[in-house]
């Protein structure tokens, strides 16, 4: 495995921490979630482990410090979705040795009872965790997140929209053409609502764009073009294996959608589309997590020539 670059381990260490509401994780954690050998910080980037912790902006031993109110009762929420029930002290206590970065008992005592932690952290937690057919089939439920697997997007999009729902999908909306089409037309025919990711368009950046250009600054844009440069998944997701599966799968329907959305945002919808791909490695290796070092076969279809879309069939 390739050493890795100091940015890349900061990198690493701010996501899993991101990932525990703001937890700062310690160092077998850190090792065990990434793979990444302690030979990396004592002695290679860094002298020990608190100057790593120091350089990626963290105190050394902070996790002893008070955790924010809001960061201590999402962890108790999802320990309550977890265990299906309200968590006791025990439970508390059986969570910490399962996960070291949990916070210990003794936090969730500042509220004072457990009558009063349990009213306080009613505020964070869900109200329901069924399966896909029991929510489907809550009439309180009116919008739906799909957040399943690319090739998986189509069929739980679809079936939310036939119950009715409103549907927001993680991209790509469907890991075909024609069944992006079929979910167009369904959902128009069930007057519900359908949208998809990305929606960076809304951010601070891409807005900045679209005031500059309809402001008129750059005068009538002509051509624009996005780029989208790292050299693949496994250099920092655990999980690689859905990314290089075939339908659904490879760069061109899941990172394609932040240029695309950018420039229609910019520039309004487009008529015409088409696409090339390419599979440059028949294989590639998972660097991270406990699949780190493990050959995935990239399964991405390929297609020779060009594909053209007519958006004009919407």
């Amino acid at each position: 495995m390739q050493k890795p670059s100091k940015e890349k381990i900061v990198g690493a260490y701010n996501r899993l921490v991101k990932e525990r509401g703001g937890t700062v994780i310690g160092e077998r954690v850190f090792m065990r979630e990434t793979g990444f050998s302690h030979h990396y910080w004592k002695g290679g980037y860094w002298r020990s482990w608190s100057a790593f912790q120091t350089d990626a902006g963290y105190t050394p031993n902070s996790p002893n410090e008070k955790i924010a109110d809001e960061v201590l009762l999402h962890r108790f929420a999802e320990l309550a979705l977890e265990r299906n029930e309200i968590p006791s002290e025990a439970d508390l206590m059986i969570k910490k040795r399962e996960d070291p970065t949990f916070p210990s008992k003794a936090a969730f005592r500042r509220w004072g009872s457990q009558d009063a932690l349990r009213a306080k952290a009613a505020e964070y937690t869900v109200a329901s965790a069924y399966d896909p057919d029991a929510l489907l089939a809550d009439a309180d439920v009116e919008l739906v997140v799909n957040l399943t697997p690319a090739n998986a997007h189509a069929a739980v999009s679809i079936a939310a929209i036939r119950a009715g729902k409103h549907v927001y999908s993680e991209k790509p909306l469907a890991a075909t053409w024609g069944e992006a089409i079929d979910l167009v037309h369904i959902a128009r025919e069930r007057r519900v609502l359908l949208g998809c990711a990305p929606d960076t368009f809304l951010g601070g950046g891409l807005q900045t764009c679209r005031k500059i250009v309809d402001d008129g600054v750059i005068g009538t844009p002509v051509a624009a073009v996005a780029f989208t440069t790292p050299y693949g998944y496994e250099g920092w997701h655990e999980a690689v294996e859905g990314f290089y599966r075939r339908p659904g799968g490879g760069p061109a329907l899941d990172i394609g959608p932040y240029g695309v959305t950018a420039l229609v945002s910019l520039l309004g919808p487009a008529r015409r589309v088409c696409g090339f791909v390419r599979r440059t490695y028949p294989a590639r290796e998972a660097r991270f997590g406990p699949r780190a070092g493990r050959l995935v076969q990239v399964e991405v279809e390929i297609r020779e020539g060009r594909g053209y879309g007519d958006l004009r069939r919407l």
